[in-house]
């Protein structure tokens, strides 16, 4: 009987048949069989889907030692995960040569489904796909992502070095507009605080949900029934006004439980406000680099500051792109206050 201490070890000790094999057979192994793969494989646990995990762990390490892969390669792949996202996750840990061919396996089944030619679409809204398409598409996007971030080109790299240029530089030039955007998040916040924590507010919510439960008990009584048909338009406009009412009762101290002090909100505000920030200068800076703009030439002009937008120009001398922004959700119980940039060309 063959007993490793480790993976790697496992790795010389074992044929790939072998292993496959016994992944198949232990599912329905005896106690007695068990016990035998227990010992060959070094498991402290008698479950089969523990004995198939560490085989799976083996055969990992195995392709770390080859070339070419085949469709029993990514069925052992595969089968280390029942989630999408872990897989591509798990893809990660793979050597190159196993990224290019999972890539290229994706690929095989979008040409199967004759969706090739949207391979490399950024949205999928808009478009008629079935689940399944559009779960090939996600699926050969990501390891196409995956393969150049573990095996850049060049002109990836070059891209990226690009990227950061554009991004760094675009992040010093807004700098002032960042301390008004927030300090503008920071105000907003504290009003959203002040009436989620005045318990008047919550008592007139709670008021008007009663009055829409009242108004139910009453139509029921009036017509007689004991329950509302869903054919019934009138009797459900009153459940949907009561379940209007609860939700917000409910949202409200879900509010204040998980914002006890008004500085945790500003807290939480804060945060989400740098990280929206931080995405939306990188969105501007993607556009930049498809434009083309000279990265070392750009200047801001024509900033405009107001309670409710603001807009600027970029320019690199030669060409013009007229920034401005929305402030969104200003009232919105579900989303922080935060900016929305839009960009236009102009000549």
């Amino acid at each position: 009987m063959k007993v490793f201490s480790s993976i790697n070890e496992s790795a010389n000790k074992f044929t790939v048949e072998e292993l496959r094999k016994d992944y198949e057979d232990c599912g329905w192994a005896t106690g007695e069989e068990k016990k035998a793969y227990i010992q060959k494989y070094g498991v402290q646990s008698k479950k089969a889907k523990d004995i198939k995990d560490k085989i799976l762990l083996i055969l990992k390490d195995m392709r770390k030692t080859r070339k070419s892969f085949n469709d029993d390669d990514l069925r052992d792949f595969s089968r280390m995960t029942d989630s999408d996202t872990k897989m591509i996750e798990n893809l990660k840990d793979e050597p190159k040569e196993f990224i290019e061919y999972v890539k290229d396996a994706y690929f095989k089944q979008l040409k199967k489904y004759k969706i090739e030619k949207y391979a490399l679409l950024s949205s999928l809204a808009g478009y008629s796909f079935s689940m399944a398409e559009k779960r090939w598409i996600k699926l050969y996007q990501k390891a196409a992502k995956c393969l150049s971030e573990v095996a850049p080109t060049q002109e990836e790299i070059d891209k990226k070095t690009q990227f950061e240029m554009i991004n760094n530089k675009i992040t010093e030039l807004m700098q002032d507009f960042k301390v008004i955007y927030m300090k503008r998040i920071e105000e907003h916040a504290k009003i959203k605080y002040d009436y989620y924590s005045t318990e008047k507010n919550l008592q007139k919510l709670i008021n008007e949900r009663q009055a829409a439960e009242d108004a139910i008990a009453q139509y029921k009584k009036d017509n007689g029934i004991r329950y509302i048909s869903f054919r019934d338009y009138k009797g459900n406009l009153l459940e949907k006004a009561y379940d209007k009412a609860n939700s917000k009762v409910s949202q409200f101290r879900a509010f204040t439980k998980m914002y006890p002090t008004e500085k945790s909100y500003l807290d939480q505000c804060a945060k989400d406000g740098e990280n929206i920030f931080t995405r939306n200068i990188a969105a501007i800076s993607e556009r930049l680099l498809k434009d083309k703009l000279n990265v070392n030439n750009i200047s801001i002009s024509n900033v405009k500051n107001d309670p409710k937008f603001f807009e600027m120009m970029l320019t690199d001398g030669e060409k013009k792109l007229y920034l401005r922004s929305i402030f969104a959700a200003q009232f919105s119980d579900k989303m922080i206050p935060h900016f929305r940039f839009i960009i236009t060309e102009r000549k």
